[in-house]
């Protein structure tokens, strides 16, 4: 058999990375048991819910997940598996495991995947945004996006579902007033910036980029949410982690699955407990019913 001359163009670098690749546990892995993820980072964020069980625990159970960066799709394709499983775990249903077109090879069968979308207690929303194309997922809501674009920031807050806080009213100086609680429960972040080879601009664009993440944390994360944000090792994101995540969350950890190549700089902060800033806009709606009726007593 002789090498294709679409191989014998490669050069040295491209055909030392496909035999590496070639021989790499971890993209094997990715095909095992029947399953086929889409994409090696698969089986990192399948060690990261090991070591955090970011998908459920006995008293969190995420129903809207954004995965961000999510070309080619096997972030979103664990995040669909591991929800129906902690579904079925909830309900004690064995799971099902038989051919079907979910973007992977095995899952529950079609009856069990459609009740737990209907479900109006186990309902989920699985959002999945790129610059790339990503080729369907059952379940999943696709976005061709730039994250850092208008047009992102528009369209998912199409897609978002809409949860309505109703204040209780404080006074008969103001009406009864609602606000648009945050809806997401786990934010999932891959996303990289392109490399230019120059580190100083590669840690500001990277930077760029968790700060818009961070941002979009602030408009859409429930209390108690969770967020995992790929990051690369530098002393300005350890800044970033104490101006910005260590004021929001209960816990952050820098965590880098083992399925992550050795030479990789990229590490993954996985932070949970997302709480809101101390100023609750209950405390808000009150500081204006005082001013209110200090202006009618004629003190202001």
């Amino acid at each position: 058999m002789h090498p294709s001359p679409r191989l014998l163009k490669l050069s040295s670098s491209s055909k030392q990375w496909l035999t590496r690749h070639s021989r790499d546990p971890y993209v094997k892995q990715r095909v095992k048991e029947g399953f086929t993820f889409r994409s090696r980072s698969a089986i990192k964020l399948l060690e990261i819910d090991r070591e955090f069980q970011i998908f459920g625990t006995e008293n969190y159970h995420p129903r809207v997940v954004v995965d961000l960066g999510a070309a080619p799709g096997g972030w979103s394709q664990v995040t669909a598996l591991r929800l129906i499983e902690e579904s079925l775990k909830k309900k004690s249903i064995p799971e099902k495991p038989i051919e079907r077109s979910f973007g992977l090879k095995r899952i529950v069968d079609e009856e069990l995947w459609s009740d737990h979308l209907t479900n109006q207690e186990d309902s989920t929303s699985i959002i999945a945004l790129d610059l790339k194309r990503i080729d369907h997922i059952e379940g999943v809501q696709t976005i061709q996006a730039d994250f850092l674009s208008p047009l992102a920031t528009e369209r998912l807050g199409r897609v978002l579902p809409r949860t309505t806080l109703v204040l209780p009213r404080t006074t008969s100086v103001l009406p009864q007033t609602t606000l648009d609680s945050p809806s997401v429960d786990l934010i999932l972040s891959d996303m990289a910036a392109n490399a230019t080879g120059n580190t100083t601009a590669d840690i500001a664009n990277s930077l760029r980029l968790s700060e818009a993440v961070f941002e979009f944390a602030q408009r859409h994360l429930r209390k108690g949410g969770n967020l995992v944000m790929k990051y690369f090792e530098h002393p300005d994101t350890r800044e970033f982690q104490k101006t910005h995540l260590n004021t929001r969350f209960k816990h952050i950890h820098r965590f880098k699955p083992k399925s992550s190549r050795s030479e990789s700089a990229e590490v993954y902060w996985v932070c949970t407990g997302w709480h809101e800033p101390d100023v609750n806009p209950r405390r808000r709606l009150r500081s204006l019913a005082s001013w209110f009726a200090g202006k009618d007593d004629g003190h202001m």
